[in-house]
């Protein structure tokens, strides 16, 4: 998972932490198209940022890499109600080295997901999934710092079930999860 930043909140602060995104290659990030969809339009791709190597959010010795080039999905459409191709790519401008740091490595994949048939198959229920946040600090729970990488494991469920009702708009690109203590998130 790597910090994705610029200046979001429009303080004149490049270091702004705004959204995550995930290792894809040593040189693509995964991110949602919403998070650089509202980058200002005063904003150069040199002022956006990746910090990867990070599991905790002031760790020092920070791996810090230039975007030049956004891809956003061609569809998209920045619609709140909808988050419908809400998926885009950042080009670094420099390439990450796994070699040099234990917290940075690409997103793990199954072998067979390199063939487009096992890319566009739904997941199966209960297909254990793994999602990582920056967890909020306990002193002050409703600030946008979050300070230690959290990795949670969390299970598939059946759109259909009740649980599901609501969450889910679109079956083809979004999925519904249960964390192990039966509590519902989407993703």
């Amino acid at each position: 998972m790597v910090s994705i930043r610029y200046d979001c909140q429009h303080k004149n602060d490049s270091m702004t932490d705004c959204c995550r995104g995930t290792i894809l290659t040593e040189s693509y990030i995964l991110t949602t198209a919403d998070c650089i969809d509202s980058l200002p339009s005063d904003i150069s791709l040199v002022d956006v940022t990746i910090v990867a190597g990070i599991h905790h959010r002031f760790k020092s010795d920070q791996i810090i890499r230039q975007v030049d080039r956004i891809i956003i999905h061609p569809n998209w459409k920045n619609d709140r109600n909808s988050q419908k191709h809400n998926i885009a790519l950042l080009h670094l401008s420099t390439s990450l080295d796994f070699t040099i740091d234990k917290y940075i490595t690409r997103i793990c994949r199954s072998k067979g997901f390199s063939l487009l048939k096992d890319v566009l198959q739904y997941p199966s229920n209960s297909t254990r999934l793994l999602v990582m946040e920056w967890d909020r600090t306990k002193e002050r729970p409703d600030t946008i710092a979050f300070m230690s990488l959290q990795q949670y494991e969390v299970s598939l469920v059946d759109n259909n079930d009740p649980i599901c009702q609501g969450l889910v708009y679109h079956v083809e690109q979004q999925f519904c999860t249960r964390f192990y203590h039966n509590t519902k998130g989407l993703f």
